[in-house]
């Protein structure tokens, strides 16, 4: 019984010391939507409440956001995803902590809000989660 204890002893060591271990790097730059935040977006927001309506292009969105509103929190991965792999649409965020951070040309309730501005007017408003889930699919 002993000797057969040896000899499995000895082919457990030597499978262990006869692998050869090699290991490889694997760079890959697929961002998950769930690695999104909002700080990706440098330049993309609005801090200024009267250039809200008075940003450089003619047609571009704008979303507006509670950094501690729960909804939006809910909605931030979704939201971000699509917006970060947008191709053609514009997009520019607003943090809203007061509602003075709202331009009064801007005719929002609460947040998330979604609007659409061609020509420095508000074309397209849409508030809530369901309202904006249900519009984000039409973004390029």
């Amino acid at each position: 019984m002993k000797n057969v204890i040896k000899i499995l002893v000895f082919f457990s060591v030597l499978l262990l010391v006869g692998c050869e271990t090699t290991t490889s790097e694997t760079t890959t730059t697929t961002i998950s939507y769930m690695d999104l935040d909002y700080s990706d977006f440098q330049g993309q927001f609005i801090d200024d409440v009267d250039e809200q309506l008075n940003m450089p292009y003619q047609e571009y969105y704008i979303y507006y956001y509670g950094p501690t509103c729960s909804a939006c929190i809910i909605l931030k991965p979704e939201i971000l995803d699509r917006f970060y792999h947008a191709k053609n649409d514009v997009i520019y965020f607003v943090a809203v902590i007061t509602p003075d951070d709202i331009n009064v040309n801007v005719d929002i309730r609460y947040t998330p809000s979604l609007v659409k501005v061609i020509d420095g007017e508000v074309t397209e408003v849409y508030q809530g989660n369901t309202a904006i889930r249900g519009m984000i699919e039409d973004i390029d």
